[in-house]
């Protein structure tokens, strides 16, 4: 008979958080494995008493009988880390991922009888690391290929700690400057006033854009004059620190000097082209007029009477001189009609369109100035000028362009009236939800008072029947009713979060307690796993936890009819500041197919119509809970296999500190002759007083 120890000692085994298995012999028949260790090898109990490689046949080519063997020759332990081991499950073969120790167990003569091994799953940790390094490779290859100009320079040195081929290439100081100064490679843009924006950047974490900057470059032995566009964008840390710069640069020297030559020869064809068109314009008789026609192009002038915006030639004073077709149509006026008139009088602000006139003497130009031309439909443009010149640059006018935004801006109009009817129907829906909520649940309260008042009665068992009935809709209505009202809060964006020191470890737990009665009904056995470096104390909203939990367990107990759900909240990292912790809820229920994943957490959202008609529920849960973390940060995730369950796992962060937790669990017994103690009630219903 085993002693009271034995058997604590064996029920700490089998509920230990880590798998556990004891091997005895030299064919190392599995003598004991606790539960944890049965989940992860996908093996019944049955195979306790069968030799290991028979139980798992998959492990007899991996090396594992060789360092079982190399344990007990030696009599010194192994530990393995991250260990590849291939296993069968879910009827497939799987790659997991184990850390493990084989420790020996010796007899009381010293020899070794056999072997304990304890092992630890962290196939999800190893291969999200594979992942994040497989991108980080990528990322490096694109940087490095990106033809896109890329350095990354950290200290207050700006030392060059990345360059891609790029940025090397249009440097033309050759392949290794990684760990040298950027002044130190680049000299010569210390005069240039680098330097100093650099330093700048670095000071106060705000970006500098430069555009079509010259820089001077001594590259391949000479110097060049390169443009840039180019970024730089402070390097910021984990902890908010600015620990160096990053410096995104795209070389446009061919560009800008193809756009120089371009504007060079416009500018000489434009001045030129004025010149002729001023002295044109000043000639009366019909042998000017004749040369006249000969310049204009005929070609010139059809494309531009094409156009559909409006353009004008004003001289000094303001007076129309030459216009296009679009300007006579416009203003419902013959061309003939135009020449000569005063060109702010066609506008319904005549002095504002002086004054933007004015201005394009005193600058050159102006640019997308709104007007409105007084005509019969009052067209909205955008205004648009320049000067013109002589040959000697002497100014002789200006060149108007009226680009017609009319459609544009009515567009806009009922564009924004639409959004605001938009909002304004929210509005009213999120106070509709909320005042009927409200208005609902007070009658509520009362028919679920009265029914459990008539339950205490005397009664029929057919009036019992009923009555329960009540009492149930009653309560699934309250449910309904305080999902749609947080519902609500969060549409209407006063859902608020608290932060409050709290007790995680007595929360999960009081969590959990509510469950234990329905858990037991159905048979299923309620696992918390919850890690101990988890500080005992955090910040943050404990009743928004406590709602999330709440629903993710309750959705568990209710699609699960046997087997077990497991709640695990495990430390995921840890500064001096916060800690971020990861919550898993794990059920062997009816499970969620692949087509459903992607809408379980819509509003109103059942897997399908025989979820509802067997486990009941309005779809609101998960979509709360959605709601909940998201502003907090947090997100939740889902994986499901039909017929096996279901793992739901969010993440949140929380503050750490000092402070004992703002609510204690305080219980108070009455004793049992206390009497005619006196109750205050407010309440302004008759029914419910």
């Amino acid at each position: 008979m085993q002693t009271e120890t034995e058997i604590s000692v064996h029920h700490l085994f089998m509920q230990s958080p880590v798998a556990i298995l004891i091997l005895r012999g030299k064919d190392y028949i599995v003598e004991l494995a606790n539960e944890l260790y049965l989940q992860l090898v996908e093996k019944k109990k049955s195979f306790i008493g069968t030799s290991l490689f028979e139980a798992l046949p998959e492990l007899q080519n991996q090396g594992i009988k060789a360092l079982l063997d190399g344990v007990v020759q030696t009599g010194i332990a192994y530990h393995g880390k991250e260990r590849e081991v291939f296993l069968f499950r879910n009827q497939r073969r799987e790659q997991c991922f184990f850390n493990f120790v084989y420790q020996p167990i010796r007899a009381s003569d010293s020899t070794i009888s056999g072997i304990i091994v304890v092992a630890t799953e962290v196939t999800e940790q190893v291969l999200a690391r594979q992942r994040v390094e497989a991108n980080e490779k990528r990322f490096h290859k694109m940087l490095i290929n990106s033809p896109f100009s890329f350095a990354l320079l950290k200290g207050k040195e700006m030392n060059i700690i990345f360059a891609n081929d790029s940025i090397k290439k249009c440097w033309g100081k050759g392949d290794y400057i990684e760990g040298k100064s950027l002044f130190e490679i680049l000299p010569e843009i210390i005069p240039q006033g680098f330097p100093a924006l650099l330093e700048q950047v670095f000071r106060t974490g705000i970006a500098y854009y430069g555009y079509e900057t010259l820089v001077h470059l001594q590259r391949n032995a000479h110097w060049e004059d390169a443009y840039f566009n180019f970024v730089y964008q402070p390097y910021i840390e984990i902890d908010d620190s600015i620990s160096g710069i990053t410096i995104i640069a795209y070389e446009v020297t061919a560009q800008v000097m193809v756009g120089k030559a371009i504007a060079e020869s416009e500018k000489k064809y434009q001045a030129k082209a004025l010149q002729l068109a001023v002295a044109l314009l000043n000639q009366k008789n019909q042998e000017i007029e004749g040369i006249q026609t000969k310049l204009l192009s005929k070609y010139s002038r059809t494309l531009i009477d094409a156009s559909l915006d409006p353009l004008i030639i004003i001289d000094l004073a303001g007076k129309i001189t030459d216009m296009n077709q679009a300007l006579a149509n416009i203003t419902g006026m013959t061309r003939d009609a135009l020449i000569d008139t005063n060109c702010f009088d066609f506008f319904t602000e005549p002095e504002r369109a002086r004054t933007i006139y004015e201005t394009i003497f005193e600058k050159g130009f102006v640019a997308n100035c709104p007007m409105i031309i007084k005509d019969h439909t009052m067209t909205d443009v955008l205004l648009n000028g320049s000067v013109y010149k002589g040959e000697q640059g002497e100014i002789l006018g200006a060149v108007l362009v009226a680009r017609d935004v009319t459609e544009q801006k009515r567009t806009q109009l009922e564009l924004i009236t639409a959004k605001n009817k938009a909002e304004g129907a929210m509005k009213s829906k999120q106070q509709f939800l909320s005042n009927m909520s409200h208005e609902i649940r007070t009658p509520m309260n009362a028919i679920i008072g009265f029914t459990k008042v008539l339950l205490k009665t005397e009664l029929s068992a057919k009036q019992k029947e009923y009555l329960t009935a009540i009492q149930m809709s009653g309560d699934a209505l309250i449910v309904l009713i305080n999902d749609i009202l947080d519902l609500a809060k969060v549409d209407a964006g006063k859902m608020t979060f608290e932060k409050t020191p709290f007790n995680l470890a007595l929360s999960i737990s009081t969590i959990l307690h509510l469950f234990e009665t329905k858990v037991q009904e159905k048979n299923l056995q309620l696992i918390k796993i919850y890690d101990p470096q988890i500080p005992a104390v955090i910040v943050g909203d404990p009743v928004r936890l406590h709602q999330i939990v709440l629903n993710l367990v309750s959705n568990a107990v209710k699609f699960t009819s046997k087997g077990s759900i497991t709640v695990c909240v495990a430390l995921v990292d840890e500064n001096q500041e916060q800690v971020t912790i990861e919550f898993s809820v794990t059920d062997t229920g009816i499970g969620i197919s692949g087509s459903q994943l992607e809408t379980i957490f819509d509003n109103f959202y059942q897997a399908s119509n025989e979820t509802t008609r067997l486990f009941g529920g309005t779809g609101l849960g998960l979509a709360i809970v959605k709601q909940l973390l998201e502003p907090q940060g947090g997100k939740i995730t889902v994986k499901s296999t039909v017929n096996e369950g279901s793992t739901f796992r969010f993440t949140l962060n929380f503050l750490k500190t000092d402070a004992e937790a703002a609510i204690k669990t305080e219980t108070m017994i009455l004793d049992n002759g206390v009497r005619n103690i006196k109750v205050l009630v407010a309440e302004d219903m008759a029914l419910n007083q």
